[in-house]
């Protein structure tokens, strides 16, 4: 499967990450689920991906001793629960890279693998999601249809969301033009953080502080870091934008 990334230039300055190229990938997900591609990943892969990791220069590994290394890390796999074994995997990439790699790595898995992963690996997702999102929303709806992830929440997960009252009021900030997202907030201050930039500290282009309300029922789950609501942005209701300026 071919994943395709190239470099952002903003505001004349070249990110450091590499960000998705979304219309690439949005055509190698439609392969996948047309054609029935393999949707999961095997050791082997992550022995693959693990070998294949850029070195400095002047700092190579002997081929010898990666070869070691490599039978090393393989054995540990081998001991891993499968939950463990795509968190290996997806400790292998960046996080800019990582979002899509959640989404291809889980699609195969069973509920149960499918959200103990997601649930642990969203917040290491800090780029890439907008071109996902789609997907990944669609996935989500399935998922959440069949399974609910609220038994495998931790404690301190699962107490923020049992507090939320029926109707929620979230925030999100963001450009205008994606204030579609996946994850929101409960705490406004959050969202004008990533107004702002949040930590990339590249503010969006026409940034925006959107209000909603969403029920309890269409979140998808939660995350207690940052109070964030992660839900269905087509089932957000009262939807306000605020302009705000970047600062």
């Amino acid at each position: 499967m071919n994943i395709t990334w190239r470099r952002t230039v903003i505001n004349g300055e070249t990110k450091p990450e590499d960000f998705i190229a979304e219309d690439e990938n949005a055509r190698t997900i439609g392969r996948i689920y047309r054609h029935h591609m393999r949707m999961s990943v095997s050791i082997d892969d992550i022995v693959a991906k693990y070998r294949g990791l850029p070195q400095l220069p002047g700092y190579e590994v002997d081929p010898k001793v990666l070869a070691e290394k490599a039978a090393s890390f393989r054995a540990d796999l081998e001991q891993q629960s499968r939950a463990e074994q795509i968190g290996s995997y997806l400790g292998l990439h960046g996080p800019f890279e990582r979002s899509f790699m959640l989404l291809w790595c889980t699609l195969g898995e069973p509920d149960g693998v499918f959200w103990r992963v997601f649930l642990d690996w969203w917040n290491a997702c800090d780029g890439g999601l907008w071109n996902v999102r789609n997907d990944m929303t669609e996935v989500l709806r399935r998922r959440t249809a069949s399974s609910s992830p609220r038994g495998f929440l931790n404690p301190d997960n699962r107490a923020f969301y049992e507090g939320l009252p029926a109707t929620v009021t979230v925030f999100r900030g963001c450009a205008r033009l994606r204030v579609r997202g996946l994850p929101w907030t409960i705490d406004r201050e959050v969202a004008v953080f990533f107004a702002g930039g949040g930590r990339s500290r590249i503010a969006p282009r026409d940034p925006m502080i959107a209000t909603a309300e969403i029920a309890k029922d269409d979140i998808f789950f939660v995350v207690s870091r940052e109070s964030e609501i992660v839900l269905d942005p087509d089932k957000v209701q009262q939807l306000r934008l605020e302009p705000t300026v970047a600062t």
